[in-house]
């Protein structure tokens, strides 16, 4: 599976995990695998093996389908190849509490509603499908270790203002929307194992209209 152009930039490593784990639950879908007893892993290139330019091969990823059980598979082919290219809607947790295992920046959100009833269980899709939002960031807002939980107010203010700077960098007209989801308290539990607080930033038309391609 491609993971980016040749050459290009090296995304970072939690865009580049990111990347990887959605485009092989992606296509774990598109192939109709996408059922309780199997599950997929990937492997993907890290900076020193991305192609920046000076390097021949391609950015791409390798996904590899098996049993849950680590039995045998069939002996006949499992995937359908004629169900390449289908569109497909995949639910992914958009607040994993590690960037890495969020959906990547650049997907689509499908729907406005279940991404407002339940940031855990949201519909994703590839940007050529029509959709809601999309994903435009992950922005850190706070380090819990030298910031106490300034309040849900403010750390809704905090959010708005990191997802504007995304959205400036990013030069959006003013036909689009920002949609911001704040860190919660939850983050300055001793026993969360990240400590760098991070929110959510998805870009939708400010009408809630639908698109049907990535905004650039």
């Amino acid at each position: 599976m491609p993971l980016g152009a040749v050459p290009s930039p090296y995304p970072g490593e939690d865009q580049t995990a990111s990347l990887a784990r959605f485009g092989c639950v992606y296509a774990q879908a598109q192939h109709g695998v996408d059922k309780p007893e199997y599950d997929t892993v990937w492997a993907y290139p890290g900076r020193e093996d991305w192609n920046t330019g000076d390097r021949v091969y391609e950015n791409y990823e390798t996904c590899v389908v098996h049993r849950v059980d680590d039995q045998s598979l069939p002996h006949q082919r499992l995937t359908d190849p004629s169900r390449i290219g289908a569109q497909v809607a995949v639910t992914l947790d958009m607040y994993y509490g590690s960037v890495w295992a969020d959906p990547p920046v650049g997907v689509c959100v499908q729907a406005k509603d279940p991404f407002l009833a339940d940031v855990h269980k949201v519909p994703i899709v590839d940007c050529t499908q029509p959709h809601w939002g999309q994903v435009l960031g992950y922005p850190v807002v706070y380090d819990v270790t030298t910031a106490q939980y300034p309040g849900a107010e403010r750390a809704r203010q905090d959010m708005d203002a990191a997802c504007g700077k995304l959205a400036s960098a990013n030069q959006l007209g003013g036909q689009y929307r920002i949609n911001a989801v704040p860190p919660g308290d939850g983050w300055w539990d001793n026993s969360h194992p990240e400590k760098k607080a991070y929110g959510i930033c998805v870009l939708s038309r400010t009408d809630d209209g639908p698109m049907t391609a990535p905004v650039k």
